[in-house]
């Protein structure tokens, strides 16, 4: 699943799409790693913070 992420540059709903069924999936390492990404770049961004934590 993971050759399927979306990089840096993408858009903020695909990645967001990629962490949450990074979840579903059970890979709970990768997406908390996405979600910590996410929360480093969107620190503003209450919802993506929590997830990050």
């Amino acid at each position: 699943m993971t050759a399927g992420r979306p990089g840096a540059g993408a858009e903020l709903p695909t990645r967001i799409f990629y962490a949450t069924t990074m979840e579903v999936e059970g890979h709970l390492h990768d997406a908390r790693v996405e979600w910590k990404a996410l929360a480093h770049e969107f620190p503003n961004i209450s919802e993506i913070k929590q997830r990050g934590m």
